[in-house]
């Protein structure tokens, strides 16, 4: 029996280690600036506009155009595009939601703000379970096109 490892082209495979590696580099930068090293004051999660910050902006936006092309590949396909249209617009919004730092002046508007407890993700909560219940609603009744 084969993997479904084994459909995965090889250039998708070197992308994804790549990603892997970057983010280890990245965690470890990250630990080594938590020490005080010299040199390591962009890997600071703390902040914003940071290289961790442009990192994750750029992992959204990747996803965001993947997810775009999944759409586009159900629709050669006569599947539903609507899904992985709709996780695609998601992912690009949190793309720039990451790096206008949006999420910061919600905190400070919900009352948190530097040395309190971030409020923000009680805000975004609500779209992050609407978003959760329509893919396992889709996943659930995948066998029908809507």
């Amino acid at each position: 029996m084969k993997s479904a490892l084994t459909y995965i082209p090889a250039s998708l495979s070197r992308a994804i280690l790549v990603l892997l590696g970057m983010q280890v580099l990245l965690t470890a930068l990250y630990a080594l600036n938590v020490h005080d090293v010299p040199g390591t004051r962009q890997f600071n999660m703390d902040g914003e506009l940071n290289i961790p910050t442009w990192w994750s902006t750029s992992l959204f936006l990747m996803a965001g155009l993947s997810a775009i092309g999944l759409a586009r590949c159900n629709k050669l396909l006569g599947r539903a595009v609507a899904p992985w249209t709709l996780v695609g617009i998601g992912l690009f919004g949190l793309s720039l939601e990451e790096v206008a730092a949006i999420h910061e002046d919600v905190g400070s508007a919900l009352g948190g703000g530097s040395g309190e407890v971030s409020v923000w993700p009680l805000a975004y909560a609500p779209f992050a379970i609407l978003g959760v219940w329509l893919m396992v609603r889709r996943i659930r009744h995948g066998h029908r096109d809507s």
